[in-house]
């Protein structure tokens, strides 16, 4: 009876509160890392593959604590989001020891900051569990509010940071493409023929202007030759 009774024992008295805000924050961190994913893979494949299979594992994680996971989950989730933590604060004061960008400090961005916050959240509510030993929750209508509010919560904190992370691979992807452009447009204007219109021609400083040209009148190009004086025949004029 007492081995039926402890194999019988419902998953929301199993999880515990550290547990459901462990595995929220693991999603939320996964998502992040699965949505700055093509920004790396674009820099560097192998880089771009870890942040794939960071995020695939801190999801497929989540899942697992929520369905009630014991001391193997606990264990598992640790040594990843150590792992994790330690590859990110790597790359913000070190820099990567290989790859494209080997030794060069990475900035902080909004993305991987939050992802970084989240894994230190997941660290202090697992080894709060641990403390706990395990203490789950009282009824599963706790267990309700508690996985609402901490979905709401993550919600709110990952979207933001996930589109951070999508619209700057988006940046760095249309940034590469539009250097060539660039250049021709720049070869187009040096050429004068950027807009469709015909250059100015030029005019001679040394001629002189006259008042004519201003009044729209055109100007004589020679002066007037005096009339000859006609000889006297006699008529009256």
């Amino acid at each position: 009876m007492g081995a039926r009774g402890r194999s019988g024992t419902s998953p929301s008295r199993r999880l515990g509160t550290e547990m459901v805000i462990a595995a929220f924050a693991s999603l939320g961190a996964g998502a992040i890392h699965i949505a700055a994913g093509p920004d790396h893979f674009t820099e560097w494949r192998l880089a771009g593959v870890f942040f794939y299979a960071l995020g695939a594992f801190q999801a497929a994680w989540a899942v697992l604590a929520l369905r009630g996971g014991g001391r193997w989950t606990v264990a598992t989730g640790v040594i990843g989001t150590v792992g994790a933590l330690g590859t990110w604060a790597a790359s913000r004061t070190v820099g990567m020891p290989m790859g494209p960008a080997a030794g060069q400090v990475e900035e902080i961005g909004r993305a991987d900051a939050t992802a970084a916050l989240l894994q230190v959240v997941i660290l202090f509510a697992l080894v709060s569990w641990v403390i706990r030993r395990g203490r789950g929750f009282g009824s599963a209508l706790t267990a309700v509010l508690v996985a609402g509010v901490m979905a709401a919560g993550t919600a709110q904190v990952t979207v933001p940071a996930v589109r951070a992370a999508l619209e700057h691979s988006h940046a760095h992807g249309t940034g590469e493409e539009s250097g060539p452009h660039e250049h021709e447009h720049d070869d187009h204007d040096e050429d004068g023929h950027d807009d469709g219109t015909a250059p100015e021609t030029p005019t001679d400083p040394t001629e002189p202007s006259t008042g004519a040209e201003d009044d729209g009148e055109p100007a004589p190009s020679t002066p007037p030759t005096p009339e000859e004086p006609h000889e006297d025949d006699g008529h009256e004029h």
